[in-house]
């Protein structure tokens, strides 16, 4: 590196220096910035860490002392007192070794070397290293205020230089905080390559199970936690990188769980369903399963009875849509209410369309930004491209329901005929093959067809409701 280049290099470095805190001459506050300029540059210089933790501990295997070390191999090693050395060692492992560090005369006589201990324990806080982590923590606290950077004194005022509560803190102030998670982090000094390791992960476990507890009292927690959650991409579009993708199932739990004995709003209900989606998959899928291993079954079951009820709202949204004439439209209000009288026993649902309701269906998707709407299979070889078919369970019955002048067809399942749920692509002459029940619907204001459906259903699931349940008033 020339010269210029290396005098360039450090006066870029300068401006993203943390100032000194306490009152200090000016002699005084210029040896400090110069200080930490060359604490930054230094950083940007310091060997692979691997290599280097491997050096620094065979210095404590030979002499039981950093006292060897210079004050920018100090500083080295306080930014990696977690790296792992060649051989999978890490300073925090031995607590003499990081003893020695610490009482070595350039760790507490640098802001910059202050700065690197409370970073190492910002970024690699371990909770099962409670012992270096008080010593991590009391040292930096215990620094002289002069020789504290502005982000330090942040973090120690805000309670996170702390290894019994610093994690409780974060996640108090992210959650109560009331504005973006990045917000609350910009003010809290935290940098973007620490908020996703350490304390920010402890932090966010400990939400996690926050918002599970309480997420039905206080729904602007699932806001929080999705916005914390997200790395990047959009839910909505069913495109999403996780912040901590070994916490998906902590996260899942989290967002679910609060609804397993309440109702979410619709907003609500569709940030969580959207979220989920993008993250884990449709847990309905087969090729989702290993991504809904560790997720608790009960969670698995409130997100999969939304999807049931949003297919069959789907369903008849969508198919609505295609409906031009009076009498059809007088027809598919008797078919709503009908089905919409058994949605609390209706297991599964999945829906088929034709080329006009797949458009309809994406088109919902986009403007609503509900991603539910884009569940669907395609529907093929029907005589009308507005057609569509509702397959869903009732018990151990399969039921497929037709648009328009369609008929509902119904086997037990496992029958041979019975039609898989959740498929991509479905044959409309598989879908008529009603060998074992089939049943147009005449006499829509008699309640004629509703009258033969409810009891085949009620013969058949054991499942029965009441007539005045599926009257169209």
């Amino acid at each position: 590196m020339s010269l210029r280049a290396a005098i360039t290099s450090l006066t870029a470095a300068g401006r993203f220096i943390d100032r000194p805190m306490g009152h200090e001459t000016r002699l005084s506050k210029a040896i400090s910035k110069l200080d930490a300029r060359v604490d930054a540059v230094d950083g940007a210089l310091v060997e692979d860490p691997a290599r280097f933790v491997a050096r620094i501990m065979a210095v404590w295997e030979r002499d039981r002392s950093f006292s060897i070390l210079t004050r920018r191999e100090v500083r080295g090693a306080a930014r990696h007192i977690f790296s792992h050395g060649r051989q999978g060692r890490r300073i925090a492992d031995d607590i003499g070794a990081l003893a020695s560090l610490i009482n070595h005369p350039a760790a507490a006589s640098s802001a910059q070397a202050i700065k690197n201990f409370a970073t190492a324990f910002m970024a690699g806080f371990d909770g099962s290293r409670m012992e270096a982590m008080k010593k991590l923590a009391e040292h930096v606290r215990g620094a002289a205020s002069e020789r504290r950077l502005e982000t330090v004194d942040v973090w120690i005022r805000a309670g996170l230089i702390d290894a019994r509560m610093g994690a409780q803190m974060l996640a108090d102030k992210v959650l109560s905080g009331g504005a973006p998670v990045a917000e609350t982090y910009a003010a809290l000094r935290i940098p973007d390559i620490i908020r996703g390791e350490g304390l920010s992960r402890a932090a966010y476990s400990r939400a996690c199970a926050y918002v599970r507890e309480h997420g039905a009292q206080r729904p602007m927690l699932i806001d929080t936690l999705i916005d914390w959650a997200t790395q990047s991409g959009d839910a909505d579009e069913g495109r999403i990188q996780t912040r901590f993708p070994d916490k998906v199932a902590e996260t899942v739990n989290a967002l679910l769980l609060p609804w397993r004995s309440a109702a979410p709003a619709k907003d609500v209900e569709r940030k969580v369903r959207n979220f989920v989606i993008a993250a884990v998959g449709d847990p309905r899928f087969a090729g989702s399963s290993a991504q809904w291993a560790d997720v608790d079954e009960v969670a698995r079951a409130v997100l999969t009875g939304w999807l049931t009820r949003a297919s069959v709202v789907q369903f008849f949204d969508i198919v609505s849509q295609t409906m031009s004439t009076p009498d059809e439209k007088r027809m598919w209000r008797y078919r709503r209410k009908f089905w919409s009288a058994y949605l609390p026993h209706i297991t599964n649902a999945w829906v088929a369309f034709g080329a006009q309701g797949e458009h309809l269906a994406r088109e919902t998707a986009r403007r609503t930004e509900d991603s539910s709407f884009k569940q669907f299979g395609r529907l093929n070889g029907s005589t009308q491209s507005t057609h569509a078919v509702l397959i869903m369970t009732i018990g151990d019955l399969v039921i497929a329901e037709w648009s328009h002048n369609g008929m509902c067809r119904m086997w037990p399942r496992g029958h041979a005929r019975a039609p898989k749920l959740y498929g991509a692509q479905y044959e409309a002459i598989a879908l008529r093959w009603g060998e074992w029940w089939e049943e147009r619907h005449h006499g829509n204001e008699t309640y004629g067809w509703q009258g033969k459906f409810a009891e085949k259903i009620r013969r058949e699931t054991g499942v029965s409701v009441r007539s005045g349940e599926y009257q169209v008033r």
